[in-house]
């Protein structure tokens, strides 16, 4: 069996592209707002419309006040289009909203993945989490072999930490039962340089306010991100995350990353934003600094 491998960069890549991706976006939409409203074609289009309903008007038979009030309606339903074709309305709001929901998706799937690379990397640890996972004889035999046996198992306790609240699966899962993260390392070290007021309050209680964010976001509809900055924070919070989690799983399980670029980036990030004391930073370099045989990277 290969030596289970971390795929960092990839993961923590794929949060500054989903930041990136809104951020373009919002650009381009409001780029796109800005060349219509005062394109000619789109003032007539508007235009004809209004006139349109004036000769409807016309031609029904109602007093003045019905027609006033049918005429104020007309108007208000015109400029809520307007705002709609023009790139207004929800759109900034929906694009931002949707941008959390996709933060907090990748941060879930990189834990997934983590997890199972640990518990690949020590099998046997498997009996200490979870001595009740089982599976059925026919399970067994559809299986047909070792490696998808021992898959199966790992998905079964992977999607128990899935499932669980924001707080159970850091302190309880990740926490007491990987050691992969403390409570306490679940935070922002601000960077030199820094006003470290902005980052005051990113801990695990802003991290069970997210995933509730998340929640109502895709399970209301409520459209509760209004600013741009407040992502940007969200995919700087769960950057540090997944490389305290990086750190931690390298230091303390027969694991190795992707290549040496995301030893050094998992380095400069921890370095950066996660407070790691300098003993377990050199103890992560040590023992990167030889893994990268075991998967082929270049001396």
């Amino acid at each position: 069996m290969s030596t289970p491998i971390i795929r960092y960069e990839e993961h923590s890549t794929r949060l500054f592209e989903i930041e990136m991706a809104i951020k373009f976006s919002l650009s381009a939409m409001e780029t796109k707002a800005d060349s219509l409203k005062g394109d000619p074609k789109i003032d007539a289009a508007f235009a004809q419309m209004g006139s349109g309903f004036e000769k409807i008007l016309e031609s029904v038979r109602m007093d003045d006040k019905d027609r006033a009030s049918a005429r104020k309606a007309h108007k208000s339903d015109l400029n809520k289009f307007k705002d709609v074709a023009l790139g207004g309305f929800h759109a900034r709001e929906l694009l931002l909203n949707i941008g959390l929901v996709m933060l907090c998706t990748q941060l879930e799937v990189f834990i997934n993945h983590l997890l199972d690379v640990v518990l690949a990397a020590e099998p046997r640890k498997i009996l200490d989490l979870a001595p009740d996972k089982e599976l059925s004889a026919k399970e067994v035999l559809d299986l047909g072999n070792y490696d998808a046996v021992m898959q199966r198992v790992r998905d079964k306790i992977v999607d128990e930490v899935d499932r669980a609240g924001t707080r159970d699966k850091f302190s309880k899962h990740l926490g007491q039962r990987f050691k992969l993260i403390d409570t306490s390392q679940i935070r922002i070290v601000p960077p030199q340089g820094v006003d470290p007021s902005q980052f005051k309050d990113w801990n695990i209680d802003r991290l069970d306010q997210v995933f509730g964010e998340r929640h109502r976001i895709v399970h209301r509809g409520e459209l509760l991100i209004q600013d741009s900055n407040y992502l940007s924070l969200v995919s700087l919070f769960f950057k540090a995350i997944q490389t305290t989690l990086t750190i931690n799983a390298v230091r303390g399980y027969p694991v190795v990353l992707d290549s040496r670029t995301s030893a050094a980036m998992a380095l400069g990030v921890a370095k950066m934003l996660c407070g790691f004391h300098k003993s377990s930073l050199k103890e992560f370099e040590e023992k990167t600094r030889g893994m990268f045989p075991l998967i082929g990277a270049p001396d």
